[in-house]
């Protein structure tokens, strides 16, 4: 059976760990003795291969189920990735909704005034919807309309250096980073005011946060001296791009969607007039022909100019739309929302039992940056 050592137990606001230790080493003992008994009872009543198998098969399944259950049973109180996503994205969707009912509620000159953080998922309630087994640095959205097993948005790197943050950011020229990478005559040195602005707009954060539309990933560069709490807020930062990026894209696709609605109901409309045509003109139909005709280059020639915005197909297309959002602009905007209720947050979650102390974003360590701005 699968155990987890415990290095030390907080009792009574001090460290103790001789009880913890005492306590798991009888465990250990007492089940090894019931272990030798069981198997012992098994092996004397077992006499062809198909008991074996059976009693094998038997007894691996309750071993899995004994270990699973196990695993779910475990209450941790730091925040690891996969919690951090569940107990921020929760936190943040119920305050966007709040927000945009307070919103709807006052007339459209008015100001809606900041509404109040909702209560945060206890640990119990997290380790119900945590995953036994995750991507590595993915980002889910586990909102009030999505399913049960949250809505993956990207995924997200915590700790990586500067010189890798700096190499995705656009390329001189307006290229697109993905496509300055693949095309050797693209790539250029990475624009100056872009990455002056990066850095001031986090000059008083922790951390440098990149969102690199391409990959959907979110390089996170924490500085030296940064804490639990910094790399908590990078996380939330994140998650928040992440989510503005997919609100756009749906909205986007919605938009695209509309036309192609509009196109064919051109091209329908183009086709009656050429039925109508036919009939008026006859077996001739010299007019109707040329109705036809001149419906289907227009629709052509509209097609043609969607495909010459869009870039010649559906990934060129996501591409040019990638590129052509201002991601520095999204950043500044979505670290003023989360500036404004991170206190909160933080509170909200400490209120529910969690260790906010406790740096378990990292899985590795990372490099730290240091950044003096004139």
């Amino acid at each position: 059976m699968t155990r987890c050592k415990h290095s030390r137990v907080r009792l009574q606001g001090c460290w103790r760990p001789e009880p913890f230790w005492k306590k798991d080493s009888s465990q250990e003992t007492i089940i090894s003795l019931l272990g030798m008994l069981a198997g012992t009872v098994v092996v004397s009543r077992i006499s062809s291969p198909l008991a074996t198998w059976t009693t094998l098969t038997l007894l691996l399944s309750i071993h899995l189920a004994t270990n699973y259950a196990a695993v779910r049973a475990v209450r941790m109180r730091s925040l690891n990735r996969q919690r951090a996503n569940i107990v921020l994205s929760h936190l943040l969707d119920a305050l966007l909704h709040r927000q945009r009912q307070l919103t709807d509620t006052l007339l459209p000159e008015a100001a809606p005034p900041p509404a109040a953080v909702p209560a945060a998922l206890s640990p119990a309630a997290v380790a119900r919807r945590e995953r036994i087994f995750d991507s590595d640095g993915v980002l889910r959205w586990f909102g009030l309309s999505s399913s049960s097993n949250g809505r993956v948005l990207g995924h997200a790197r915590i700790g990586v250096p500067l010189a890798e943050l700096v190499r995705r950011l656009p390329s001189s020229g307006g290229v697109d980073p993905a496509a300055a990478t693949k095309t050797a005559a693209a790539t250029g040195p990475p624009r100056p005011l872009h990455l002056a602005g990066l850095l001031a707009a986090f000059a008083r954060e922790p951390y440098v946060l990149w969102w690199d539309c391409a990959a959907r990933t979110g390089l996170i560069a924490v500085k030296a001296g940064s804490g639990p709490r910094g790399q908590l807020k990078a996380w939330a930062h994140a998650l928040l791009v992440a989510g503005a990026v997919a609100a756009e894209e749906e909205e986007e696709e919605e938009e695209e969607e509309e036309e192609e609605e509009e196109e064919e109901r051109a091209e329908g409309k183009a086709g009656w007039w050429w039925w109508a045509g036919g009939r008026k003109g006859g077996r001739s139909g010299g007019s109707g022909r040329s109705a036809r005709g001149e419906g289907k280059t227009a629709a052509e020639e509209m097609r043609g100019q969607e495909g010459e915005r869009g870039g010649g197909g559906p990934g060129k297309g996501r591409r040019t739309r990638e590129a052509a959002l201002d991601v520095l602009a999204l950043e500044r905007r979505t670290l003023g929302e989360l500036n404004a209720v991170f206190a909160a947050l933080a509170r909200r979650i400490e209120d529910a039992g969690w260790d906010v102390d406790a740096g378990a974003l990292e899985t590795r360590s990372g490099t730290r940056i240091a950044v003096e701005i004139d």
